[in-house]
């Protein structure tokens, strides 16, 4: 997959914009550059942690890489709902594994095998659509606004001067959504007042403005899912005497 490049002409003129464009290209490049090979399955009970977390993590830097590309393709294009679309659906893809490592370690921690094959099976086949009518072979897979609440609250760790308060993960994700669904946010987007007429473009003030805080997430999103994939694939498979016999006191 072929790194996004944003276009000069979309940030021409503004030098806040062409640092985030300089920025995203950096980040973009090394996405790029992620070569995603093949998992071996491995250890079928719980304690087989490490082929799962990298099959998560593969998954979702592939699902990374094209959601990046075609998002900046998107902007480039004056496609405004489409790049927030993708956007989100960037902000959706950091969350998953977000979620997915921190679901891990506290299964892990809690010492409750039933527990860690509920959180893996949910984590690596869950299916909402296929739980519904296949119950017992497929489990439901997890909301994505819980994955986009445990990310607003790992942001918010890694930024003690917020004081504890939750990071804007969530708010914005939110905002993002307006666009994203067919209502007054997404119609605005194209729409321009002009005297007594209501006129049409795509490339209008909206667009513009929304230009800066775009390039931002998409950045910050694939900074942090390079980071964090590269954690939980990193993950290695449970000792065979885990959960073991409780700790003295």
């Amino acid at each position: 997959m072929k790194p996004p490049t944003v276009s000069a002409e979309l940030v021409r003129g503004d030098a806040d914009l062409m640092k985030f464009a300089e920025e995203l290209q950096e980040v973009g490049n090394r996405l790029a550059r992620v070569e995603i090979g093949d998992v071996k399955r491995g250890e079928g009970s719980a304690r087989g942690l490490s082929w799962r977390c990298r099959l998560i993590a593969n998954a979702n830097l592939m699902r990374g890489q094209e959601i990046l590309r075609f998002a900046v393709l998107a902007l480039n294009e004056g496609a405004f709902v489409v790049a927030k679309v993708l956007t989100r659906a960037l902000d959706e893809t950091l969350a998953a594994v977000v979620f997915a490592r921190r679901s891990i370690e506290r299964a892990v921690k809690n010492g409750n095998p039933e527990e860690l094959g509920e959180v893996l099976a949910r984590l690596t086949v869950g299916n909402r659509y296929m739980s519904e009518r296949v119950a017992d072979e497929y489990p439901k897979s997890y909301n994505v606004l819980n994955m986009i609440d445990e990310t607003g609250r790992y942001l918010a760790e890694l930024a003690p001067e917020a004081g504890g308060k939750r990071s804007a993960f969530r708010e914005d994700y939110e905002f993002i959504s307006e666009f994203v669904h067919p209502s007054g946010g997404s119609y605005a987007a194209y729409m321009q007042q002009v005297g007594e007429r209501i006129v049409f473009r795509r490339s209008g003030p909206t667009l513009h403005a929304e230009v800066g805080s775009m390039l931002a997430t998409l950045t910050m999103c694939a900074h942090f899912l390079l980071e964090e994939a590269t954690a939980l694939a990193g993950v290695a498979d449970l000792p065979a005497n885990w959960p073991g016999p409780p700790a003295a006191h």
